[in-house]
């Protein structure tokens, strides 16, 4: 009983007393009370989506062992929407002990739920799992490009730099989003070598990627796209001259050197 009234304390002070009558069942859940007594006032599917609903103290913190022990739970329920729930309340901590990566990486083997893969790719992402790298690499394929997007993201997250050339060849993904971000994530895995294919990019039809290519040249210092950039001032696409005058300017190319690289060409 003091157990209980020790739980229902922490529940008003970080949930107030509005939801009193949700958190006390909640915790009687939590607490081990069996499942067809709560039954009586909420049904089960309900009654495991407040008991995880609840594992939220403070924003970014280190899980405590009884909100780790219902996120645990929340990913071996049958219902996937339980499962989508644990791994999105996952990222309201700065570091949960206790779940391993396998637990989330097998989640991503459910490829007829969008929401639930994306969630888990994220996840993996997060913690640094690269060890569920080969798992995310065949994500890459997927037929739905925002499952294409969380795993390139998690990939990125985890600079899994051995990934470089797979990534790339999402730069011709269909998706813009898709071909942005990849150019972005070839940053983060420091492929240099893809500098020419990125600057493809430039005359992407979405400015969106075009943007994110001319970043990403920026950032990898590729000064040996300046000779490029230099010829596309003169291009008749104004989007083109803009982005390449941007990125000349962002690795100090002057105007005078601009000159001398169009005399030396």
């Amino acid at each position: 009983m003091k157990l209980y009234f020790g739980a229902m304390f922490r529940a008003r002070h970080h949930f107030g007393d509005a939801s009193s009558v949700r958190t006390r069942r909640v915790f009687l859940y939590l607490l081990g009370v069996p499942g067809w007594l709560i039954a009586t006032v909420m049904s089960h599917s309900e009654a495991r989506h407040y008991r995880i609903d609840a594992a939220i103290q403070e924003e970014r913190k280190p899980a405590q062992e009884w909100q780790v022990r219902g996120i645990e739970s929340a990913l071996r329920d049958p219902m996937q929407s339980v499962q989508i729930l644990g791994l999105r309340k996952m990222e309201f901590f700065s570091r949960i002990d206790g779940i391993s990566a396998r637990q989330i990486g097998r989640l991503l083997e459910v490829p007829d739920n969008r929401e639930l893969v994306t969630a888990a790719a994220s996840q993996l992402g997060r913690i640094q799992a690269k060890k569920e790298t080969p798992e995310l690499v065949k994500l890459l394929d997927s037929r739905d490009s925002s499952v294409r997007l969380a795993a390139l993201s998690a990939i990125g997250l985890m600079q899994a730099d051995k990934q470089a050339q797979v990534v790339g060849t999402l730069l011709n993904d269909p998706d813009p989003n898709v071909r942005g971000t990849a150019a972005s994530v070839l940053v983060v895995l420091h492929a240099r070598e893809q500098a020419p294919y990125i600057a493809k990019l430039l005359r992407d039809p979405n400015e969106d990627v075009r943007e994110a290519a001319v970043l990403a040249l920026v950032e990898m210092r590729a000064r040996e796209m300046v000779p490029a950039f230099v010829r596309y001032l003169k291009d008749p696409d104004p989007n083109l001259r803009s982005n390449s005058a941007y990125a000349l300017g962002q690795m100090h190319i002057t105007e005078e050197t601009a000159d001398l690289v169009i005399l030396l060409r």
